[in-house]
């Protein structure tokens, strides 16, 4: 049986977070789906915008209200 002092469940940069810090002074055990590629934040795009190619501007990552 593996033992834990800290089970964190999730893979969202929420819960990675929590276990990187937690594991700094506790044993902790991730619980994530079968691949972590599969959780919404490594799937998430909302908020990450950048202007990097010659054709693209600042002005076109801007919400238009």
């Amino acid at each position: 049986m593996v033992k834990a002092e800290i089970i964190v469940i999730g893979s969202g940069i929420a819960a990675l977070k929590t276990a990187l810090e937690a594991s700094e002074h506790k044993h902790v055990i991730l619980i994530t789906k079968s691949n972590i590629r599969h959780g919404n934040s490594y799937l998430a795009q909302g908020g990450i915008a950048a202007a990097i190619s010659d054709r693209d501007r600042v002005s076109l990552h801007k919400k238009i209200r």
